[in-house]
């Protein structure tokens, strides 16, 4: 049997559209589960999701009251039947054909965890100089040669659009709770390291460009300010992301990569600096990225506990 598993906070106008997206899917009802994990909302998540899911009869609205994404899909995990679990976030919408692509990689493949493409959705607008890859993973099609199959040791899946063996996610320990979004703060980096310890153990991660999904890419997220400082998130969570422990070597090793890589972007971004669908603030981003994401690593390098 396959389980959904979507966690969510406070976003019930986003969770509507993305159980619509399910509920429309032609396959037979009986074959998967829903499960909602409302993580503490406050909103009428919880109205929504028992209005939309109403006529389903195998699908569950669940409450975790421990804060955090981790917590919420651990929760999702551990109430679900299915041998397979399928995760979707609350702000993306399965494209046609999305469940039935589950069930064919179920039945076709052996991976502990296959994770697909997600492209933007652009709900309250799009700004002008925004480009579609800052919200996509669509450059991990190269990595497969466009097929499904394993993706390279450097490369892990979305949460926000995968499938995993229980038995994976239970032998590694479930999602670090550590890690990742909780109530309103962000954070990243617990889909990474799950992924990171099912390979430890000799588990296998693949990646399918037939597996899409579109997701909600937000005013708030279409500044420049977010964008930088989402990748000093990334940075201050890369070492337990990865779970390495940082020493000093390392610290010096991100001085001269985030030097160098900036020095490379300043010229390869000023090189675009007269195409026409450049503007400045992708000309900042390309360049800034790079500080910022070093940065972030240093400031968890020196604090690391």
């Amino acid at each position: 049997m396959l389980s959904i598993v979507i966690c969510t906070y406070n976003r019930s106008a986003l969770l509507k559209e993305c159980l619509a997206s399910l509920v429309s899917q032609r396959v037979g009802r009986d074959d998967y589960e829903i499960i909602v994990v409302d993580n503490n909302s406050s909103d009428d998540t919880s109205n929504v999701a028992g209005d939309m899911l109403k006529n389903e009869r195998r699908a569950r609205v669940i409450r975790e009251t421990q804060q955090g994404t981790s917590y919420a899909r651990n929760r999702g995990v551990r109430e679900s039947r299915g041998e397979y679990i399928a995760f979707l976030d609350d702000d993306g919408k399965a494209q046609p054909g999305w469940v039935e692509r589950l069930f064919w990689i179920i039945q076709n493949c052996d991976y502990d965890c296959v994770g697909g493409v997600y492209l933007p959705w652009y709900r309250e607008g799009k700004v002008d100089w925004f480009k579609d890859e800052y919200a996509s993973n669509q450059g991990l099609e190269k990595q497969v040669d466009y097929k499904i199959g394993l993706l390279p040791d450097n490369c892990y899946a979305s949460s926000g659009n995968c499938i995993m063996k229980r038995s994976a996610i239970e032998a590694a320990g479930f999602f670090p709770t550590h890690l990742g979004p909780m109530g309103n703060r962000f954070g990243y980096g617990e889909e990474t390291l799950l992924q990171v310890l099912i390979k430890a153990r000799g588990g296998t991660i693949g990646f399918d460009p037939d597996l899409v999904i579109i997701h909600d890419v937000s005013s708030k997220k279409q500044h420049l300010a977010w964008l930088i400082y989402a990748q000093y998130l990334e940075g201050l969570t890369a070492w337990k992301a990865f779970d390495r422990r940082p020493g000093w070597r390392a610290v010096s090793r991100c001085f001269v990569e985030g030097g160098a890589m900036t020095l490379k972007a300043l010229v390869t971004s000023t090189g675009k600096s007269g195409e026409t669908d450049y503007y400045y603030q992708n000309w900042l981003y390309d360049v800034l990225k790079w500080p910022a994401f070093h940065a972030g690593k240093i400031v968890a390098a020196v604090n690391y506990k």
